[in-house]
């Protein structure tokens, strides 16, 4: 069964081909009903450990309607707006790959995703909206190698 964000007709399972297993995901608690969605933000965390040095490491994500990528402490990438509709659009309509190699380092790791939703304008609401009106969600995984066989890798599976 395909993955539906919570915007309008969009179906991005083939635009999560390389987290086929992932699913959109937003703040707990929050239902279709739940007021007071507009420019609502909430951070994402991943603490991990590394036991060899990372021979490579991406991060994709796809965000309705913005989305900040931190790994240790420094921002590697974001997309989409909360003031441009366009890049809002592009932010959710597939996904967006970082490299975070030079990012990551034996020991400790963390991995920080920030997701922002868009003003009541974006939904075509004059007023404040529910998510309902103005939907949310962020949707990441990725791929870190570190030696001969060990591998991680790590996606949010909750839904929207």
């Amino acid at each position: 069964m395909p993955v539906r964000g919570g915007f309008s007709g969009v179906d991005v399972k083939d635009g999560l081909s390389t987290i086929p297993d992932a699913n959109w995901i937003w703040a707990p608690g929050i239902t279709a009903d739940t007021a007071n969605a507009d420019l609502q933000g909430y951070y994402f965390l991943k603490e991990f450990p590394l036991h060899r040095a990372p021979q490579s490491g991406n991060i994709s994500i796809s965000a309705d309607d913005f989305s900040q990528v931190f790994v240790n402490g420094t921002l590697v990438g974001s997309i989409g707006s909360i003031s441009d509709v366009a890049s809002a659009i592009m932010a959710h309509s597939g996904l967006t790959t970082f490299d975070i190699t030079s990012n990551l380092r034996r020991g400790k790791n963390i991995i920080v995703v920030y997701a922002q939703n868009g003003p009541p304008d974006f939904a075509g609401c004059v007023e404040s909206c529910s998510y309902q009106m103005n939907p949310a969600g962020v949707v990441f995984g990725g791929l870190i190698v570190t030696g001969d066989r060990e591998r991680h890798h790590r996606h949010e599976r909750h839904k929207k």
